[in-house]
């Protein structure tokens, strides 16, 4: 017996394996490793992530932090920091979790 799909049907299964396909590894979470190496409360990593999930992903996919250095991501907040609307002390906590979780990565 064999099993047909309507034309409806084939559309979304088809967008279902095309997203799933394209789908990307969502930001590390910081870990209490991370933030005692990084010598700041998780906390504050945990809300740079949230804060650059948030605005960095409002007009394009947000990078993997491993996707940069650990010092080129300064230059790269100061960049898009107004385009992300944040204010000076919310870039400090993005640079802070996409320093301290790259550092972690480009250590491994």
């Amino acid at each position: 017996m064999a099993f047909k799909l309507g034309p409806r049907a084939t559309a979304i299964l088809f967008g279902l394996i095309a997203a799933t396909g394209c789908a990307r590894r969502a930001a590390p979470v910081a870990t209490q490793a991370d933030a005692v190496r990084a010598g700041v409360a998780l906390a504050d990593l945990e809300h740079g992530r949230s804060l650059y999930l948030a605005r960095c992903s409002s007009c394009h996919l947000a990078p993997d932090p491993a996707s940069k250095a650990p010092a080129q991501w300064p230059d790269k907040i100061a960049e898009m920091r107004t385009r992300a609307h944040l204010d000076d002390a919310e870039a400090r906590q993005v640079q802070m979790y996409l320093v301290t979780v790259s550092s972690r990565v480009a250590s491994r």
